[in-house]
């Protein structure tokens, strides 16, 4: 596995390196917008899942500070994140159509090899390499046999003068290993060496037998398939019944990404939609009932024949917007990182301005919300105001300074997925303020 960071930006040869891809590969990511030129360079402007013929990598969001101990938990939550703004998008096909025209969201393949892994190892650790249950019969007693039971409950054969009783037996079910143990290990190290970043010394240290080489698993996957199919007919266990499966419909080329050219990928090219997304949802968004307050521009056009019609050339939507206690609180999601060496400019702080102005109410509080990695859920970062050209603030913008708020980026997206239900993250903002 290899990890990576929005924003990274390396030479294109480097990134053939990197990522272990053809010229096809690389052209692919490019035209999807996985990767942009700047002058003699391509920046990684993607976060999400990465597959190509070579490698799986994850693209962490550019705010995300992890390390090698963290990095899991940084995957998993990111990773959720995407799939339910993902799923919230598919919710609404029209916002899908005019998301994908602008190619904000990648989905032509969501890393099915990766959970294929994932699988194999929840079952590795549960239960060890892959054995088939066989009954085993035992002959021949290994302890006293109670003769009046026996000949009451057993059948005798009967010849000439003699009576015959059968030698008791008993029906035992063990697990033993078998070759699909050997295509089961063969599969888990293939896929632990190519999505783990120390694979290659990767051995299963209870299993001793001579493993079939991944190569020829692949070389002859139809014979493979009809033996994992046999075994299957065989199995009635409900957890080696769904492994078995996996592996043929992996071997089979249904959930693998072997012989693949072009990169697959799922996730977003924009991730700030999905930052104004999880600020929506954690800062409790009212949008439908607050926006009917707010004026909204129009133009009036004079006609040839002197009339006059008027023209709507689109609307002022704040990100997130909501009024307590006679109060409108105008919230503005800037993904920025890190804040303050990247903040707003000119243009970012003059809409909020407007945004106050048209609220339809006097008391407004404009902030901007920033990712952060903290160590309480946010903080104050700063203010914006308006400053006179002799230093002092202008006196019409005296109580109207705007606060830049970092959240912490973990604890949110925790939030976001339901990992962290119950946190007024409306009033901890108050507290802030």
């Amino acid at each position: 596995m290899i990890f990576l960071k929005e924003g990274e930006k390396h030479s294109k040869s480097k990134w053939v390196e990197i990522l272990g891809l053809s010229q096809a590969g690389l052209f692919s990511i490019i035209e999807k917008g996985i990767l942009k030129p700047l002058k003699n360079e391509f920046v990684l402007m993607f976060v999400g899942e990465l597959v190509t013929q070579n490698s799986y990598a994850f693209c962490f969001p550019k705010c995300v500070e992890y390390s090698s101990e963290s990095s899991n938990y940084s995957l998993e939550i990111t990773k959720a994140a995407i799939k339910k703004y993902h799923k919230k998008l598919k919710k609404n096909k029209s916002i899908l159509e005019q998301e994908l025209k602008e190619l904000h969201f990648i989905d032509d393949y969501p890393a099915k090899e990766y959970e294929v892994y994932l699988t194999l190892m929840a079952y590795y650790f549960s239960k060890g390499v892959y054995k088939k249950d066989t009954i085993t019969t035992k002959v021949g007693p290994s302890k006293k046999i109670y003769w009046k039971r026996t000949i009451q409950s057993s059948l005798a054969y009967i010849s000439d003068d003699t009576v015959n009783y059968f030698q008791p037996y008993t029906n035992k079910t063990v697990a033993i290993e078998n070759e699909i143990s050997s295509v089961f290990v063969s599969v888990l190290t293939h896929l632990h060496k190519r999505y783990e970043k120390h694979g290659s010394n990767f051995r299963l240290s209870e299993y001793n037998d001579e493993i079939i080489p991944f190569s020829a698993i692949e070389k002859y996957a139809a014979s493979y398939c009809r033996k994992l199919q046999v075994e299957i007919s065989e199995t009635f266990n409900s957890e080696d019944l769904a492994i078995l499966l996996v592996l043929l419909q992996y071997i089979s080329g249904k959930l693998s990404s072997n012989g693949e050219t072009r990169v697959r990928a799922y996730g977003s090219n924009s991730f700030h939609h999905i930052w104004e997304d999880i600020c929506k949802e954690i800062f409790l968004d009212d949008y439908e009932a607050q926006i009917s307050n707010f004026s909204q521009p129009r133009w009036f056009v004079n006609n040839p024949d002197g009339t006059t019609s008027s023209l709507d050339k689109g609307r002022l939507i704040p990100d997130v917007i909501w009024n307590e206690e006679n109060t409108n609180y105008i919230l503005d999601a800037k993904y920025y990182y890190p804040f303050p060496h990247s903040s707003c400019g000119v243009g970012d702080i003059a809409k909020q301005y407007i945004y106050a102005d048209i609220s339809g109410s006097n008391n407004s509080k404009n902030i901007f919300i920033f990712p952060g990695n903290l160590e309480t859920h946010l903080n104050k970062g700063g203010l914006t105001t308006m400053i006179l050209p002799d230093g002092d603030e202008d006196p019409k913008f005296e109580h109207r300074s705007i606060p830049a708020v970092l959240v912490d980026y973990h604890k949110v997206v925790d939030s976001y997925i339901g990992n962290g239900s119950g946190i007024d993250y409306r009033n901890l903002l108050k507290l802030a303020l």
